[in-house]
């Protein structure tokens, strides 16, 4: 995800969440960095490289979303919030 729309989704955060909905969010993200630090290996060259190819593959084909679709696929997933710890089971195509 770009600065840009890192930026974007940051302002849609704050402008929609309550500060103690923010509050969670946050303890949560730090929870999850911390636990994900400590479980994954760092990607070797030749993963990297295949995550780039694949990434180039799905632009070539037209297998992305607008930054408009991530928004409103982000605002409908969480619409009824998202409690911490809680999954919502949702693939965004990131893994590898």
């Amino acid at each position: 995800m770009s600065t840009t729309s890192l930026d974007k989704l940051f302002d849609y955060l704050l402008e929609t969440l309550s500060v103690d909905e923010l509050k969670r969010l946050s303890g949560g993200i730090l929870s999850y960095v911390k636990q994900q630090e400590q479980d994954l290996p760092p990607y070797t060259i030749d993963e990297l490289n295949a995550r780039i190819d694949l990434s180039e593959r799905q632009s070539a084909a037209g297998e992305v979303l607008t930054e408009e679709e991530v928004f409103a696929q982000f605002a409908d997933d969480f619409k009824d919030g998202l409690e911490v710890g809680e999954s919502n089971n949702i693939d965004y195509g990131l893994a590898v």
